[in-house]
């Protein structure tokens, strides 16, 4: 199980605890996942960062060792792996939208563009009309509205 991931590690410590639901103590949950390729330590490590992510809780032993059991929101989380991929998609979906923005904007500037030029050309034509009034109808004469 070589292209086994952390998170993947994660998840069946996780599933083991939430399936036992329960206290569990270090030896029993590392014999549960040793045939899954997760030795002692790195059970080690992964229950430190369940517990850091409120997953998993200690409880002290009256004989002195430790049991682990779920949190709530340990039972209620999904898992590291689905976790990574939703967020994945997160971001995917949050680029897309960005570039589709961007391209929206992009072509409202061009059209707002376009929109001003022709703006422009006519308060010129206006202004020009005015300075020569015997070019008023030449639009319409121009197009075939007006016949003389």
């Amino acid at each position: 199980m070589d292209d086994v991931t952390p998170l993947r590690h994660a998840d069946v410590v996780l599933l083991v605890l939430k399936k036992d639901r329960g206290h569990i103590n270090f030896d029993d949950l590392t014999n549960r996942v040793k045939p899954n390729g997760i030795d002692g330590d790195i059970v080690l490590r992964i229950l430190e960062k369940l517990k850091r992510d409120n997953h998993v809780y200690e409880k002290q032993r009256h004989t002195g060792g430790v049991d682990y059991a779920i949190t709530v929101e340990g039972s209620m989380f999904i898992g590291y792996e689905k976790q990574r991929i939703i967020d994945e998609e997160k971001i995917r979906i949050s680029q897309n939208t960005a570039s589709q923005a961007k391209t929206y904007a992009n072509r409202l500037l061009l059209v707002t563009g376009i929109a001003g030029a022709a703006a422009l050309l006519l308060f010129l034509w206006q202004i020009f009309v005015w300075i020569n009034p015997s070019y008023a109808n030449f639009p319409y004469v121009l197009f075939g509205a007006i016949r003389k």
